[in-house]
């Protein structure tokens, strides 16, 4: 189960192929983690994606099939959708096949199946079947999912095989879960020295242009961002100051539209103290679910 070529998604824009998410390190890891389980497990493709703080899932690690990996990787889907689709599979454990999902106008763009011609046994792997473990954490909260698509043996999995599988992801899953919480912790720290090289930065400075032209780059390398974009609003709403920083030190600038758009997005997320997230399919912005202290 993996995304075509289109880069719409359920819930916003996504660049396949590649993955942001966490070091390369931790990458690295997962990656190796679903090579092990594609060789245990007698699956031609396994995928390996992460919840963030947002509910949704990002596809980071898949071993077996570089369409698959080209076309997935880096992709995004709202843990709620996927939980949904589940729900009509045969579950055993956390495991679920799902049997010849034919996607809707908007799905049909999310999940990629492979080109081989559906066999009429009903036994047999169709190309739209996937299978899904998902990994929870000690409190019961999803934090990720262990995807498998095309069996060697080209059959569907019983409800003794769904059992042998959910056991052999249990340890997937609980590592996983363990990768999970090493990155929440490494973004903590991360931000915890983003704010004081801030601080240290703009000690002694005077003014507001000199306090970002000295603290943005801390600012981009804590939140490992290509492009910063900061704006001051009056009280009527009326933007102060609008300067865009850039990786490679070019100057650009923001049109107005967006800027508006950034301003309502700001003044929500302010009063609401969350952070928002904007993107095309939602150019409002989306809270957080934990409020900022």
């Amino acid at each position: 189960m993996t995304r075509t070529a289109p880069q719409l998604h359920v819930g916003g824009y996504a660049r396949p192929g590649r993955s942001t998410w966490s070091d390369e390190a931790t990458r690295d890891s997962l990656l190796l983690l679903a090579e092990a389980l594609r060789d245990a497990t007698g699956f031609q493709v396994v995928s390996i994606g992460v919840v963030d703080d947002t509910a949704v899932c990002e596809t980071v690690a898949i071993a077996g099939d570089e369409t698959a990996r080209a076309q997935l990787l880096g992709t995004r889907l709202p843990l709620a959708v996927l939980e949904q689709l589940m729900t009509g599979g045969t579950r055993v454990g956390a495991a679920a096949l799902v049997r010849r999902l034919e996607p809707d106008e908007d799905l049909s763009r999310v999940w990629w199946t492979s080109h081989e011609e559906p066999a009429d046994d009903e036994g047999s792997w169709h190309p739209h079947d996937w299978l899904a473990v998902l990994a929870h954490d000690d409190d019961g909260a999803v934090v990720g999912v262990v995807q498998l698509d095309l069996p060697l043996d080209g059959r569907r999995p019983d409800a003794h095989r769904l059992a042998e599988l959910d056991r052999r992801c249990a340890t997937a899953a609980r590592s996983l879960v363990a990768a999970r919480e090493r990155e929440r912790l490494s973004a903590q720290a991360r931000m915890a020295r983003t704010a004081r090289d801030v601080v240290r930065r703009s000690a002694g400075r005077q003014t507001i242009p000199s306090i970002l032209a000295r603290s943005h780059t801390a600012v981009m390398e804590g939140f490992r961002a290509r492009g910063l974009f900061i704006q001051l609003l009056g009280e009527q709403g009326v933007a102060r100051v609008g300067t865009v920083y850039r990786a490679d030190g070019e100057e650009t600038s923001i049109p107005q539209p967006v800027v508006d758009i950034a301003e309502r997005a700001a003044r929500t997320a302010w009063s609401a103290q969350q952070v928002s997230v904007v993107d095309r399919c939602h150019p409002r912005g989306t809270g957080s679910a934990t409020p900022r202290p």
